[in-house]
């Protein structure tokens, strides 16, 4: 059929099916999830045609020596097939019920020429070399079909070859596509600095809390708090913990925890990265698009979709150990995806932890008590009726159980792993729920999308609050009735419930070849109510003597905003970005409490001031030129904002309604791939003025309560690089400097020092990272993997105090191992992390609730996962 020295006659029928086929068959619009990365042609193609459940035709010469385009997220089979030959000189014609043929351009005269017989010479077979004999169809068209290896010279060659091309020959790096700006996109072509995580090299290596992975990404810091808090900052965006939060969260798209409503916004869930596609991680304000609490930057944890391509599945086994643990930990982990029609397709996974404990209480003589057990469940559902029509549902539950908060306590007479804390004061448990649908339909050149979510937080938190009450727990209230209790074991008992309903609406489409647009409108309402309950405990047995004060303050937070994205591409390579969002909010707080204690914070007993609230509204924008070099070499300016919703201060009267809080950032960016995509970089130049700082400052008698400050900067430099230099081998790393910093006094009012110069908390001016793999062959099949991790977070300050003195937190350089085999769909993985078992201090001492608690990373910890895929 195909002249490669020679003519092949083919059947006319099949010619003829060919030419027939102009119409795209009902088989090649069904929707499929692909994820292939850029490869050389013929495993591209066997990973589609596996993927897509279709047989695919094609000539070996024709895709001999070609590495065709990723595909990545849902697309029919047809549009999925157009992206992969994107530029390859190849097209698709469809010869039959789910059977298409690769062809160059459509040419096709030379075969009907051999279907007709003309210029055929009849005697060719015994002019030809002894042995050799005449190509068939199916022997020129190399067939890719799932579930089979493709019969190539080239893979033969590979095979036979093995050992010397996984050292010799380097491989193009893996494309990457993102979401970030609510549509699929190459990473390099994103004027945003956006990281990926790769979720599954997180589960392989036993780092599935963010204390444990946030250093491999840029910019990002993470504090866990007492109560199951976990401040997150990019960027420096911080004041600290207690405040209403500056990096947002989603999940799928559908916002998670609270965007205002004060300190309960640093409710940040660990979710398990075992059914993650990926975590992208945004940094800059991202408020046009996501809105409140995104001012310094996002986390969008990103789900693996259900696909009717056929049934698949995936199980995974893990056993850890770590440092002064008392238990081994283990885990177990299943996903399976089930087409139940052309159509529908459900995901079905669940997963049980048990994180090893590492802190003793010497005093209880107990071991490990800070053991958690985590499990959960998801389900989600793609129906995809109609090639314009898509309609995702899905259900996430998780609980997460600690039996004693994972703090060392700096008490003397103790060790460096351990605490002395009331019996029961420290179990902690916490549970998420998220519930979405996410509908697509094509409406002629229009996109609609509605993305409708809910989500529950719920935390149950006692903890030892003997250093503030315990003298009033012991002798009493002076000028009441209450006498105490004769102990100063004193706990306060913390129950946090989170309740939000999100709505979006947008439109996005294209007005030809010169703007692309995306319009939409938000609503999110959120409850949460917090209760406080303060007991006399028995320092001894931990029994509860008597309730010193009950506490609640029920926050109610609305928001109604409307947004639009404009992209002019005012030439094949200059594109400029434009957006807005207009949006108003409302904070609606309450509070009330009763007890002895209740009187000594509150000044009456009970305590129940006006209702009150604060509304406001805030305009976010955003202006981005963009040049492409050339279409791997990327260049951007980015002009963004992003801001921090007021709220009014009800528990504390007097004191003036809390402001919004607005960042704007001004930004320099490159990014490129080159030497045949086996490097990639990365870098940007930043400036980000905050203006309104929000704090969280504390009256005498310890109430919590918000307070704006003036203004702080954030300037740096950020670069990252990946690279594959050599076959089998993978290197990539980062470095940043931040320089996070008070540009004016803190007012007169604060009960803060702060003066320009200072610090922002938790920011590291430094910071690094790298990571190399290599990949070797062992025998047939079986490749083996080694590779380390190396991370460095420089020094960093606590939260601003009344004095100029503040928490020092020293730098800290972690250094992970991993080595393992994947034999066929199987994969072994053995990994130590925190190798020199170093103690880096994450938050703590001055400005913490305890002020001589301090929480370290993880202990050493030596770890085995098995899983294999299906």
């Amino acid at each position: 059929m195909y002249r490669v020295g020679r003519r092949v006659k083919v059947s006319g029928v099949l010619i003829a099916s060919i030419l027939l086929a102009q119409a795209v068959p009902s088989f090649a619009t069904e929707i499929h999830q692909f994820d292939i990365p850029a490869k050389p042609a013929i495993e591209a193609v066997n990973d589609f045609a596996s993927q897509a459940h279709v047989q695919i035709l094609v000539d070996a010469n024709n895709v001999k020596g070609k590495q065709l385009r990723p595909v990545f997220g849902e697309y029919s089979t047809d549009a999925g097939l157009k992206l992969l030959l994107t530029d390859s000189g190849l097209k698709p014609q469809y010869i039959g019920d789910h059977s298409v043929a690769l062809v160059t351009g459509g040419n096709l005269s030379a075969p009907m020429e051999a279907a007709e017989g003309k210029g055929e010479d009849p005697n060719e077979d015994s002019q030809r070399p002894q042995g050799e004999q005449r190509q068939s169809l199916w022997e020129r068209f190399r067939v890719a079909q799932a579930g089979q290896t493709v019969p190539t010279e080239a893979t033969s060659v590979a095979k036979e070859n093995k050992e010397q091309a996984l050292q010799k020959e380097p491989v193009a790096l893996q494309e990457v596509v993102v979401t970030a700006q609510k549509r699929n996109e190459r990473l390099l072509d994103v004027p945003v600095p956006v990281a990926v995580v790769d979720a599954g090299q997180l589960t392989d290596t036993g780092q599935v809390l963010l204390r444990d992975y946030y250093s491999s990404v840029p910019g990002l810091s993470a504090q866990p708090g007492i109560n199951g808090s976990q401040a997150l900052s990019i960027r420096g965006i911080t004041t600290g913990a207690d405040t209403s939060p500056t990096v947002g969260v989603t999940i799928d798209d559908v916002p998670f925890g609270a965007s205002g409503g004060r300190s309960d916004g640093n409710f940040v869930p660990d979710i398990d990265p075992g059914d993650l596609a990926h975590i992208e991680v945004l940094r800059g304000p991202q408020g046009t698009l996501y809105g409140a609490g995104s001012m310094g930057g996002l986390i969008k944890y990103v789900t693996s979709n259900p696909t009717t391509s056929g049934f698949s599945g995936r199980i995974e086994g893990g056993y850890a150990s770590v440092y002064n643990g008392a238990e081994p930990g283990f885990n177990v982990r299943a996903s399976f995806n089930v087409p139940l029609s052309n159509t529908l397709a459900i995901r079905v996974s669940g997963f049980v932890r048990q994180d090893p404990g590492y802190i003793d209480n010497p005093t209880l003589d107990l071991k490990g008590v800070n053991e958690a057990q985590a499990n959960g469940a998801r389900l989600s559902a793609l129906w995809t009726p109609s090639e314009e029509l898509s309609v995702k549902v899905s259900a996430l539950y998780q609980t997460y159980k600690a039996n004693g908060l994972s703090e060392v306590d700096q008490a003397p007479g103790l060790g460096p792993l351990q605490h002395n804390y009331i019996n029961g004061l420290g179990p902690t448990e916490r549970t998420v729920q998220g519930y979405s649908a996410n509908i697509n339909y094509q409406l002629g050149p229009v996109l609609l999308t509605s993305v409708t979510g809910y989500s529950e937080y719920r935390l149950r938190a006692p903890f030892d609050f003997t250093p503030f009450f315990g003298q009033y727990t012991a002798g009493g209230v002076q000028g009441t009735s209450f006498k105490g209790f004769g102990v100063t074991g004193t706990g306060l008992f913390s129950f946090v419930d989170q309740k939000k309903t999100t709505q979006e609406l947008r439109a996005s489409g294209s007005f030809g070849k010169v703007v692309d647009w995306i319009v939409g409108g938000f609503y999110d309402h959120e409850y949460d109510g917090n209760v406080q309950v303060a007991e006399g405990i028995n320092n001894t047995t931990g029994a509860q003597l008597g309730q010193l004060s009950y506490s609640h303050y029920p926050d109610i937070y609305q928001e109604y905003a409307g947004f639009v994205n404009l992209t002019f591409h005012l030439t094949d390579r200059l594109d400029v970005q434009v957006g807005g969002r207009e949006s108003h909010n409302r904070t609606e707080e309450d509070s009330y409490g009763v007890g002895p204690e209740g009187l000594l914070i509150f000044g009456s007993d009970p305590f129940s001031p006006a209702n009150e609230y604060e509304s406001g509204n805030s305009f976010t924008y955003l202006a981005s030129p963009s040049y492409k070099v050339t279409s791997n070499i990327f260049l951007y300016t980015r002009f963004a904002s992003g801001y921090q919703p007021g709220a009014p201060n009800a528990n504390v009267p007097g004191v003036p309604a809390l402001k919004p809080s607005k960042t704007t950032n001004y930004e320099v960016g490159a990014k490129g791939s080159f030497l045949n995509d086996r490097l990639t970089l990365d870098a940007s130049l930043f400036y980000i003025d905050w203006n309104d700082i929000q704090l969280n400052l504390l009256t005498a008698n310890k109430v919590s309560y918000d307070y704006n400050g003036s203004g702080a900067k954030s300037e740096g430099i950020e670069f990252s690089a990946e690279a594959r230099p050599i076959r089998g081998m993978s290197l990539s790393g980062w470095i940043t400097y931040d320089d996070a910093v008070l540009t004016q006094a803190f007012p007169a009012g604060s009960t803060a020092y702060g003066v320009p110069g200072n610090r922002l908390p938790f920011t590291p001016h430094f910071s690094a990272y790298g990571t190399v793999e290599q990949q070797f062959p062992l025998w047939t099949d079986t490749v083996g993997f080694a590779g380390g991790t190396v991370s460095y977070i420089g020094s960093r300050v606590g939260p601003f105090q009344a004095t100029p003195q503040v928490q020092n937190f020293p730098a800290y350089t972690k250094i992970d191992l991993r080595t393992g085999v994947k034999f066929d769909s199987w994969t072994a993985s053995l990994y130590a992390n925190n190798v020199t078992n170093k103690r880096g201090l994450l938050n703590g001492g001055l400005g913490y609730v305890e002020p001589n608690a301090l929480i370290y990373i993880t202990p050493r910890v030596i770890g085995l996962t098995l899983s294999r895929e299906f």
